[in-house]
């Protein structure tokens, strides 16, 4: 990383926006494991796309699965509440 005037570190924008999604995997349940390969497939440049594409959408289905049981679960607390 960059270091400023005062030798405070300087993360680019690019930088920052995969801290975030980093953040993002990892919040919405993905191993670190699972990043740990995600990056690999970064590193490797355009060839692995496809692959990266479809290690997102894996991970997306993932996710959505476990809102619709969130959600599911709440409908049932708010119906027991009424």
């Amino acid at each position: 990383m960059e270091r400023n005037a005062s030798g405070r570190r300087e993360y680019s924008n690019e930088v920052l926006e995969w801290l975030e999604l980093v953040i993002a995997l990892k919040d919405t349940g993905m191993s670190i494991e699972d990043i740990k390969a995600y990056t690999e497939l970064i590193r490797q440049g355009d060839p692995p796309l496809d692959a990266r594409k479809q290690f997102l959408l894996m991970h997306k289905a993932k996710v959505e699965r476990a809102v619709a049981q969130t959600q599911f679960r709440l409908k049932k607390i708010i119906c027991k509440n009424a």
